[in-house]
């Protein structure tokens, strides 16, 4: 609530007196909130819309009850209908470079890279040790995953076959990743450990698991910083997999930005 009345209520109609509220300015109201913008925050789904109205007429059916308006103008607004599927539209490969370039030197580049390069999930790259990474053979072998259970992040083995989850890595994604081990044991070295226990390769600042909520919280204020469309885990996933078995193509275009910043 705090979010939607902040963020989006206060942010657009905060100085306009309850009796000025018509519906045909809530309903240009609800039109600024799809549409793209500089102010934080823009740019907002169906559900997100949704609820912001839904939180609206909530404080204005309370004034109602008080006596301060005497109707609540929210319901002759018209309510954006449901997305119909939750699929959502993969990036381009120059938005998925420019999600790269932009975060070249974040700490989890390397798994950014990898999941556009192989569309891996969420709980497979959060999973994934060094000991399932043959650096020298270009190839990762899949065994377990990092799964949420009773909301804590827990080491699962995976419920599919070895044999699908196996598969070959360019020398492109074999530097990115040879260069996270680099700095992941310079960085281990500042907070005093020797190495991770678990060999993940992909830890928090500290060397534990990461947190799968944190991630998506992180794809998606960084995809914000690049201006490209929200990302997700399952953005990246969904991007490398419309690629087709041609991964040559995507690492094509991040050696492209690989050599541009250098």
């Amino acid at each position: 609530y705090r979010w939607a009345v902040e963020g989006h209520i206060v942010a657009l109609i905060g100085s306009v007196g309850l009796n000025d509220l018509t519906p045909k300015l809530l309903d240009r109201w609800l039109e600024d909130l799809a549409r793209p913008g500089e102010r934080e925050g823009s740019r907002l789904g169906v559900t997100s819309i949704r609820l912001v109205r839904k939180v609206l007429s909530m404080a204005l059916s309370d004034a109602v009850e008080s006596g301060l308006l005497q109707h609540n103008p929210v319901t002759a607004t018209v309510a954006p209908l449901p997305v119909a599927s939750t699929e959502q539209k993969a990036w381009t490969l120059d938005e998925a470079r420019l999600f790269l370039a932009a975060h070249r030197e974040h700490r989890l580049h390397a798994l950014f890279h990898l999941a556009l390069a192989t569309g891996m999930r969420r709980g497979e790259l959060l999973g994934l040790r060094w000991c399932d990474i043959d650096l020298d053979a270009g190839r990762i072998v899949l065994v377990q995953q990092l799964a949420l259970v009773g909301g804590r992040p827990v080491i699962k083995p995976l419920a599919s076959p070895v044999a699908d989850r196996e598969f070959e890595i360019s020398p492109v994604t074999l530097a990115v990743l040879a260069a996270h081990r680099k700095s992941q044991s310079a960085e281990f070295g500042v907070v005093g450990l020797d190495h991770d226990e678990e060999d993940l390769v992909f830890t928090n600042e500290v060397g534990a698991a990461i947190d799968p909520n944190n991630l998506a919280r992180t794809l998606i204020r960084l995809s914000a910083e690049a201006g490209v469309p929200r990302a997700t885990p399952s953005l990246l996933r969904h991007t490398a997999i419309t690629r087709g078995d041609n991964l040559s193509q995507a690492d094509d275009a991040m050696q492209q930005h690989l050599d541009f910043d250098e």
